[in-house]
């Protein structure tokens, strides 16, 4: 994992925290059959951004 070096790439981060957040609430809130795997994969990559840099 990189670290955060800058203020930017923590409001990044964070942003894209509470949009997986978010999102979350939202998948969670269906009652379709997709919606078990879509939860799975977010799980999967709801990992820091930074991860990939």
């Amino acid at each position: 994992m990189s670290k955060i070096n800058t203020f930017e790439e923590l409001k990044v981060w964070q942003t894209s925290r509470t949009l997986n957040k978010r999102m979350f609430e939202i998948f969670r809130t269906k009652q379709d059959k997709n919606t078990g795997f879509l939860i799975n994969h977010m799980f999967k990559t709801s990992g820091s951004i930074m991860d990939n840099t």
